[in-house]
């Protein structure tokens, strides 16, 4: 099943472990990460980009779920194209969605690296490829794939494209406004990852974020376990008391509001993806 049960399920999906336990699903680049927008909403798995891409299991496992591109339940074309869902044994399902068609439709049960079908346009993906998620079943959360698979070869830092300051529906990009009002502001983060050769940007979520402001700790999470839930997606590990980010339709990072009082505050942010690389900033703001 891979090092020792999936490392104990990242010991008991409290994740924070990289131990390799699946294997890329396809042999394509990643076009957005776990959390990037995909038609208006978070995406729960990391899409892999391309056509005509071979796309294998991962792992061995049992087939638990399937949806056909025209579903005969509904009479309505899948928003997800051709949809596969197999249970490994270990509480995680690993699902294969966006797919044109799959190469053995009656097939049950798969072996590791058994060919599911290949990548295409189909459903409501915004580019050709497919998408490759995880899933906890008992506990209802999606776990970011990245968690289990190889490291990829990355030197590259991820790019912090914008960060605003959001009240009432109006924002404040931080280094574009010299002033602004005192009051309660959530913090919005926008970030993207550097592509291999000659892909382009690599749209989502950072790996990890950390948010300070004068010096404080105001958040510092991981988005690799998470629950989807009225079009957002809630991060761990504090869903219980309230979640310490939610990643919005267009795939940026919302910190809950806080209160800047008048006078200077400084907000610093590092981002980190899953092989490492770091960038940080800082910016001085005058609330008045």
């Amino acid at each position: 099943m891979g090092p020792r049960i999936l490392s104990l399920v990242a010991l008991a999906l409290g994740v924070a472990t990289t131990s390799q336990a699946l294997d890329w699903p396809a042999a394509a680049p990643v076009a957005v990460e776990f959390g990037g927008p995909n038609a208006g909403s978070p995406i729960q798995g990391i899409v892999m980009s391309g056509s005509g891409v071979d796309i294998r299991a991962s792992e061995a496992g049992e087939l638990v779920f399937e949806r056909a591109t025209n579903d005969f339940h509904t009479k309505l074309p899948s928003a997800t194209g051709e949809t596969l869902v197999l249970e490994g044994g270990h509480g995680l399902a690993s699902v294969y969605a966006y797919l044109p068609s799959v190469a053995d439709p009656g097939a049950e049960n798969f072996v590791s690296d058994a060919l599911i079908g290949k990548s295409g346009p189909a459903g409501l993906l915004d580019a050709d490829g497919f998408m490759f998620a995880l899933y906890d079943r008992k506990a209802g959360r999606w776990v970011n794939p990245r968690v289990f698979l190889p490291k990829s070869d990355d030197a590259k830092a991820p790019l912090i494209r914008k960060v605003s300051l959001e009240s009432k529906g109006k924002i404040w990009v931080l280094g574009d406004s010299k002033s602004i009002p005192q009051g309660s502001y959530s913090i919005i983060v926008d970030t993207a990852e550097q592509g291999t050769g000659t892909q382009g940007l690599v749209i989502g979520p950072p790996w990890y974020l950390r948010v300070l402001v004068n010096g404080e700790k105001v958040v510092e999470a991981r988005t690799e376990i998470a629950e989807a839930k009225n079009g957002v997606l809630s991060f761990y590990p504090s869903p219980r008391e309230g979640a310490s980010i939610v990643i919005d339709g267009n795939g940026s990072v919302r910190v809950p509001p806080r209160s800047f009082s008048r006078g200077k505050s400084v907000i610093e942010l590092l981002v980190r993806d899953f092989a490492g690389n770091e960038r940080s900033a800082a910016w001085t703001l005058l609330f008045e």
